[in-house]
């Protein structure tokens, strides 16, 4: 009997079942009705089979198949989550298992994929359940203009981590400017958006990563990316960014959502398993579709000459419709941020890439518009200084961004 186990649904379905054995060993399993749906949530390394896989080995998804590891939290949603547990329970942070992880996600993760506890409880799970509880009780309902409700969600964001980029989930109705925080479910005339603050670094100043986070993703749709939907609200000396959820159509979720990382099992932190030609292979593996390899390149390409070099395997995914039919997701976490290096390899390097790396890397998968697509983006990009002061943007900090650039 395994020491903790959670049931994983897809669109109300259950697909299977991931157990982790008092020996630490993990294994997921398909549900004997799911192998004939002709769905396949992680087509590369989890193909449906009736027989368990173990997943123990995947350390650096703490077990976990890579397409579940996805929907556990990020930086700040971790330390939300740890910090229920240890308030709760005493329970410090590698004491949290994996499983009790997803549990504590419930039905509040990406996607469309919804962890539910098995009949018979153990204390381990029983515990996940109470502060996923906990959580929803906690998260009052608040509703209002929008400047009034991202004032009190900013407040508890801000002060719970000090220090760590706080986000939240809200619902926004645009057409009368009001928000709404907390709500299990999302009235009709309101969407999904996340929030990321500004100003929630320890002195609480107002910063540019936003701003700029903004005009990346205005550039990027320019340049004919396909990008998540965002907006700027101004909230006294602060500016915020909305950026509305790819994943959701108001309560309904009709997409499964998987990562690069999750989808090809590689840990988005070693760069030495990282590469744009594995993404390049793994759209074309997903989608069969040139056009979708022809923007995964163009990706890649705005990353080089906007200098955005956070551009790892997590800040890349895929998303599959109920028909089964894969694509990618739009793209999204375009910013300036560079000195470091790519985080995936472009013609076998992370440093110094130049345009004939471009053209190489289109040459190898016989993408024929690689000229027509860096000229446009170059014009594209000389645009930054001229948007940026136009939204404020101090000199000192376009000067910074624009030595990032090509």
């Amino acid at each position: 009997m395994g020491q903790h186990h959670c049931n994983i649904h897809l669109w109300g379905e259950k697909i299977g079942t991931v157990v982790q054995m008092n020996n630490r060993k993990t294994f997921f399993q398909y549900s004997k009705n799911f192998l004939s749906r002709g769905l396949e949530p992680s087509p590369i390394h989890l193909p449906v089979v009736s027989e368990p896989y173990e997943t123990t080995s995947l350390i650096q998804f703490s077990g976990l198949p890579g397409f579940l590891s996805d929907s556990l939290p990020d930086n700040y949603g971790a330390r939300i989550m740890e910090k229920h547990f240890i308030d709760q329970f005493g329970i410090p942070p590698y004491e949290i298992s994996p499983i009790q992880k997803l549990l504590y996600i419930g039905h509040r993760g990406q996607g469309a994929l919804e962890f539910d506890p098995p009949e018979k409880l153990t204390i381990e799970t029983q515990r996940s359940l109470e502060i996923a509880q906990l959580v929803d009780q906690a998260r009052k309902v608040v509703s209002g203009s929008a400047i009034d409700v991202l004032t009190d969600v900013f407040q508890y964001s801000s002060d719970s981590l000090n220090g760590v980029k706080a986000k939240a989930t809200l619902g926004w109705n645009r057409k009368d400017n009001k928000m709404i925080s907390g709500a299990a479910v999302m009235p009709q005339e309101y969407e999904p958006w996340i929030v990321k603050f500004d100003g929630t670094s320890k002195d609480k100043v107002h910063e540019y990563h936003c701003v700029n986070e903004y005009l990346y993703l205005k550039m990027a749709k320019e340049c004919g990316i396909n990008v998540c939907e965002a907006d700027l609200i101004t909230d006294g000396d602060y500016t915020h960014l909305a950026v509305k959820r790819f994943d959701r159509n108001g309560n309904d979720k009709p997409f499964h959502v998987s990562s690069l990382a999750g989808v090809a099992h590689i840990d988005f932190r070693d760069r030495d398993t990282m590469n744009y030609d594995l993404f390049f292979r793994i759209t074309m593996r997903l989608t069969n579709d040139v056009s979708q390899l022809e923007e995964a390149y163009s990706r890649m390409v705005f990353n080089v000459l906007s200098g955005n070099q956070d551009d790892h395997a997590k800040n890349h995914a895929f998303i599959m419709d109920k028909r089964g039919e894969w694509s990618l997701s739009p793209a999204y976490d375009l910013s300036p941020t560079f000195g470091n290096g790519h985080q995936m390899a472009i013609n076998y390097k992370t440093k110094g890439v130049s345009l004939d790396d471009l053209i190489i890397m289109s040459q190898r998968y016989g993408i024929n518009k690689a000229d027509e697509i860096i000229e446009r983006q170059l014009s594209v990009l000389q645009k930054y200084e001229m948007m940026a002061k136009e939204l404020g943007v101090p000199n000192t900090v376009i000067n910074s961004i624009k030595k990032g650039m090509k």
